[in-house]
């Protein structure tokens, strides 16, 4: 779905990354604080909202690894965390099953909210991926206000 699609309902690309960043509590750490304020880094998360809507896998990591570099240079790389999960709960709930052993076969299932591309679960799990090997310990670096 395009960013002129429903997906985004009234709001514009900006007001939809804000609220998005808002909603992973990035206005409660001096981290995304700064992402919020400052203009070239929140540009940075709008090219990756436009890449996730576009739902190209290497848009969306290219456009990451872009996020990531820029928040290096301000000095706030552990706001990557931010960056995974903005792409970690971007499509869909997902439920994963408990994987079922049969005749030395394992079967793993997955059931989705709603319908979505593989593509789009390519980016969901490489984004589960990072966020569970780095974001936890990007997120407890983070420096969070009252």
């Amino acid at each position: 779905m395009d960013i002129t699609g429903t997906e985004h309902g009234d709001l514009s690309i900006y007001e939809f990354t804000r609220e998005k960043l808002k909603r992973h509590s990035a206005a409660k750490t001096v981290e995304g604080q700064k992402i919020l304020q400052d203009k070239r880094l929140f540009l940075s998360f709008v090219r990756l909202e436009r890449s996730r809507a576009a739902s190209d896998f290497d848009r969306v990591t290219r456009d990451a690894c872009n996020c990531r570099d820029k928040l290096r240079d301000a000095g706030i790389e552990q706001a990557y965390g931010f960056v995974l999960l903005y792409l970690r709960f971007s499509y869909a709930g997902v439920h994963r099953h408990a994987p079922v052993r049969q005749d030395r076969k394992i079967t793993y299932s997955a059931t989705y909210q709603r319908h979505i591309t593989p593509e789009q679960i390519l980016i969901q799990n490489w984004a589960e991926l990072q966020d569970k090997k780095f974001g936890e310990t990007m997120r407890r670096a983070m420096h969070w206000v009252a």
